[in-house]
């Protein structure tokens, strides 16, 4: 399975995105925690590549967070 990492700053540190070929999220993880990304694509889909450029997105444009679409306790 062919799987691409991107990453995104969030007001809590940067995440770590991980899509498949269509573009539909697999993994979402902070940065930090790399070898815990592994383990849990491991478990879940056995062999698997991770790409380490990131994926065109379907939709043109990549999700942002905004004061609308944080968590209360989130938001500046």
């Amino acid at each position: 399975m062919q799987l691409w990492l991107d990453r995104l700053a969030s007001p809590v540190g940067e995440l770590r995105l991980v899509v498949d070929e269509q573009g539909a999220l697999r993994a979402l993880e902070f940065d930090d925690h790399d070898e815990r990304l592994h383990r849990l694509l491991k478990r879940h889909y056995g062999r698997y590549e991770l790409i380490r450029e990131r994926r065109p997105r379907p939709f043109g444009r990549p999700w942002r967070p905004t004061s609308r679409t944080m968590p209360p306790g989130l938001r500046h």
